[in-house]
């Protein structure tokens, strides 16, 4: 399956027409277009051919007049689009950017509740879950974690949840990084190693994702071995 590129503004246009009718010509396509802005055929035709390069729309050349069709649903456009804004413009900070689309969006009454009744129901849902995945716990006298790479340096825990690990700010992990945990456990010679992900990474610390969500029993471990504040924790990124 081709992969789903990030259509510009004018693709974008074509790809509405081609999801509200399902197949359409080159000209069906330019006359749908013109009514919003004024394009010429052959700006229209180009940007389809660009479209159909990307592999980001289907040609039908059986009959005399091409046929087109979208390759992707507008659905998985849009969730495309939405993780690059999210991750690019938010830090990957799904409570931030919902709260800027809030703020930036008209907001018809109906939608608002809408909106409400979908928060209460996903939250009743899944709050049993989210206190005990990601309630933060703080780390007494903070202990020091080594960031190895890109450049080393040195960085105290702030807190943890069983979804992730914050740190003091950390300039050289870049949000998107994928970092090792690596912590000296009595139960492991070698020490626990956890994979994760840098989601935010700014003057107020740096948050890291877990790959895999850790259980009660080895967070309960980790929370003990890391609130000494004589144990040397290690992240490679």
């Amino acid at each position: 399956m081709p992969e789903l590129r990030h259509p510009s503004e004018l693709e974008l246009a074509i790809l509405r027409v081609l999801w509200r009718q399902g197949t359409a010509t080159v000209r069906q396509v330019f006359e749908e277009v013109q009514r919003v802005r004024k394009l010429g055929y052959n700006t229209v035709l180009k940007t389809m051919l660009i479209l159909l390069g990307k592999e980001m729309v289907l040609r039908d050349a059986s009959a005399r007049s091409h046929v087109y069709r979208a390759a992707f649903n507008e659905q998985e456009t849009q969730a495309s689009l939405l993780r690059d804004l999210l991750h690019r413009a938010f830090g990957g900070s799904g409570r931030e950017f919902v709260l800027a689309a809030i703020k930036e969006a008209t907001l018809l009454p109906e939608d608002a509740a809408e909106i409400i009744d979908f928060s209460v129901l996903k939250s009743r849902t899944n709050a049993i879950n989210n206190l005990r995945m990601f309630a933060r716990r703080p780390l007494p006298g903070r202990p020091r974690v080594q960031i190895r790479k890109p450049n080393p340096l040195l960085s105290p825990a702030l807190n943890i949840s069983m979804g992730g690990l914050l740190l003091g700010p950390a300039p050289s992990l870049l949000v998107g990084a994928h970092c090792v945990l690596s912590l000296p456990c009595d139960w492991a010679l070698d020490g626990f190693r956890l994979k994760g992900t840098v989601t935010r990474s700014d003057e107020t610390g740096t948050a890291i994702r877990f790959s895999r969500p850790l259980n009660e029993k080895i967070f309960s471990n980790i929370l003990t071995m890391m609130s000494q504040r004589n144990i040397n924790n290690r992240v490679s990124a």
